[in-house]
């Protein structure tokens, strides 16, 4: 039948001592390498979707934030317009209260020199209307 030799039963136990021997010495380091890369990358995937995500959330907060400062920054320039025009129509005012005060005054002082000139005018013409008789008589 089958024979064994003792040439097959050493050839057996190198391999399997060869099996074992890669087994410890480079087998299971490379896995142990690969599980370790493995790892490190899931890691790594995973704290870049954690960064991307903390990205877009710091971005969709200054997007927020910038938003309600033009907003702030709108009503700011409404209020100092309005505060503008205010102030406009405060001295527009003020200007005419001023210009109708000296025209007011203006206006008496014409009058003054009005009544002062028919004054002068009446006695002219009454002083005239002397001479003309005084002439027309004599």
């Amino acid at each position: 039948m089958l024979s064994i030799d003792a040439n097959v039963i050493i050839v057996f136990l190198i391999v399997w001592v060869l099996v074992f021997l890669l087994n410890k010495v480079y087998y299971r380091p490379v896995l142990k390498i690969r599980a370790t890369r493995e790892k490190q990358l899931k890691e790594d995937r995973e704290a870049a979707t954690k960064a991307q995500e903390a990205y877009e959330k710091t971005l969709q907060e200054i997007e927020e934030k910038i938003k309600v400062a033009q907003k702030e920054a709108r009503q700011t320039i409404d209020e100092l317009e309005k505060k503008a025009m205010e102030e406009r129509e405060r001295l527009i005012n003020e200007v005419n209260q001023e210009y109708q005060a000296r025209v007011e005054e203006a206006k008496q002082r014409l009058a003054g020199q009005l009544e002062e000139i028919k004054k002068k005018l009446a006695e002219e013409t009454d002083d005239l209307a002397e001479r003309i008789k005084e002439k027309v008589l004599h």
